[in-house]
């Protein structure tokens, strides 16, 4: 109570048993960690009037509570190096021991510095890899035109026919053309003639089953004949008529042909 002058604290109960102040420990290690070279000097110096054995008994103390404690005053890193270097600094004491805690304060600022290096590098790794990694820009989604382009009815027709009887369907596209759909009816214009007539009488029942499977059971297939024109009749009258007069006929020949046409009935 003489001592600490009525005051009693645990800085004054230390400095009575010749103990160091918890405190100052860890005062001395904050400024280890932020390489505060000031305050490392000024410490070194206050801590010369102790023996080197007991500082560094102490700060082992100190650092074994924290680690006990799972105080994030040090990282596991920082842990273990610290460990490291108090050891190897009870096993330099010597009769100089200000030189002994000289070396043990610089050995912990260098391992603090590891620890950024440390740091760095695991951010230039990442640094790399981000910038290494090629930005992948995501190309404009073109609209398939194919898609969009919806077939008629004649063309779906023709797709399934295809899937049922190739040459049936190779028949159909050589000898027919689409005229129209409306009313439920698929008008197509014929020229089939010879054995493309016979196929497509044979095969009428299952065309119009499979254009019933694909638009209903009320759609109707009407075949027209396709309008042909002889050429060399054409020609012929062509020739026969030299003078513009008879040339006004040829329309009217042209027009008997068509009334010659007859529909196509499968």
């Amino acid at each position: 109570i003489i001592f600490c002058q009525n005051e009693i604290s645990i800085s004054k109960i230390t400095d009575m048993l010749g103990f160091l102040d918890p405190q100052k420990i860890k005062a001395f290690y904050q400024a280890i960690l932020t390489k505060d070279k000031e305050k490392v000097f000024a410490y070194l110096e206050e801590l010369q009037d102790y023996e080197a054995s007991s500082v560094i008994d102490e700060m082992l103390f100190y650092l074994k509570e924290s680690f006990f404690a799972k105080s994030t005053e040090f990282s596991t890193l920082i842990y273990e190096r610290f460990f490291r270097i108090l050891s190897k600094a009870k096993n330099m004491l010597c009769d100089d021991d200000g030189f002994t805690l000289c070396v043990m304060a610089f050995m912990m600022m260098e391992a603090s510095h590891l620890k950024e290096i440390d740091a760095q590098i695991q951010e230039i790794k990442q640094e790399n890899i981000t910038n290494t990694t090629p930005k992948i820009t995501p190309s404009p989604i073109m609209p398939n035109l194919e898609k969009k382009i919806e077939k008629n009815a004649y063309e779906i027709l023709l797709d399934s026919i295809y899937d049922r009887d190739f040459d049936l369907a190779e028949c159909f596209k050589q000898s027919t053309k689409f005229i129209s759909f409306e009313s439920n009816t698929l008008n197509i214009s014929s020229n089939a003639q010879g054995q493309n007539r016979d196929t497509l009488n044979k095969g009428f029942k299952l065309i119009q089953e499979l254009f019933k499977a694909k638009f209903g059971e009320n759609v109707k297939i009407n075949v027209q004949k396709a309008l042909t024109i002889d050429e060399n009749k054409l020609q012929s009258l062509t020739q026969e008529l030299p003078n513009s007069e008879n040339k006004n006929n040829i329309q009217s020949s042209i027009n008997m042909l068509k009334e010659g046409a007859k529909k196509f009935d499968p």
